[in-house]
């Protein structure tokens, strides 16, 4: 399973730090990251994937990431973004087919290879009567399956989720939480949420106060000593 290093990392906003220091070395598995808004959660998940500048290391499976091209990063590392407005109306099978991108031709062609992947990950996703859809058509739950399933087309060992459970209903986000758990026993996930009641006892909790880490254990096991180290003071 893929394993991703990150090493004295800074993230600089104008003159303002968002993140300064962090070093976190995320083995595989299922991992949440927590913290209050603005803590610089989004801001570690989009480093990742060079969508902001940073100073320090960040490397997976011991290569650093910044030799990599973006499409060798697609590869590697999909996100599900907190926000995402498509600009035009889009059918659910062609959304989650864009998950194939990196992988497309120089004439830019879907192949039956990339049709069929992204059929395994409608069904993986149970989505399937929806495919004929427009994506605007669906539900918060339904779309962000969606969201889930074009990334899953990526075949990325690495899956980050900016806070992917955002406004769905109690019943979305334990059914999504538990798909992420299912996805983490073949993935190296980095969820950052702040539904911490849906944490697996099992996965790993780093949270992030002030641009620093202030905990990093497995599971939640002390829930106040966890709310007072992250969220309060």
């Amino acid at each position: 399973m893929a394993n991703l290093s990150i090493e004295n990392l800074f993230i600089s906003f104008g003159n303002r730090d968002i993140l300064c220091d962090v070093s976190i070395r995320f083995l595989g598995g299922l991992n949440y990251l927590i913290g209050l808004n603005g803590s610089g959660k989004s801001s570690l998940l989009k480093a990742i994937v060079g969508m902001v500048n940073y100073r320090g290391t960040i490397s997976l499976n011991s290569q650093e990431l910044s030799t990599f091209s973006s499409r060798e990063r697609a590869r590697e590392i999909a996100l599900l973004a907190q926000r995402l407005q498509l600009p035009f109306r889009t059918q659910v099978f062609d959304f989650v087919q864009m998950g194939r991108f990196p992988y497309l031709n120089w004439l830019g062609n879907y192949s039956q290879e990339d049709r069929q992947i992204a059929e395994q990950a409608l069904e993986k996703m149970q989505i399937q009567a929806f495919r004929h859809h427009s994506m605007d058509e669906l539900s918060g739950g339904e779309f962000q399956r969606a969201n889930l399933a074009r990334a899953l087309c990526q075949n990325s060992p690495v899956l980050l989720l900016d806070e992917p459970a955002q406004s769905l209903d109690p019943l979305s986000k334990a059914t999504l939480y538990a798909m992420l758990e299912e996805l983490a026993e073949s993935h190296l996930v980095i969820c950052a949420t702040h539904d911490l009641e849906y944490l697996q006892p099992q996965a790993r909790v780093v949270g992030i106060k002030n641009g620093k880490v202030v905990w990093d254990k497995i599971g939640q096991s002390d829930q106040q000593e966890l709310m007072q180290q992250v969220y309060e003071g």
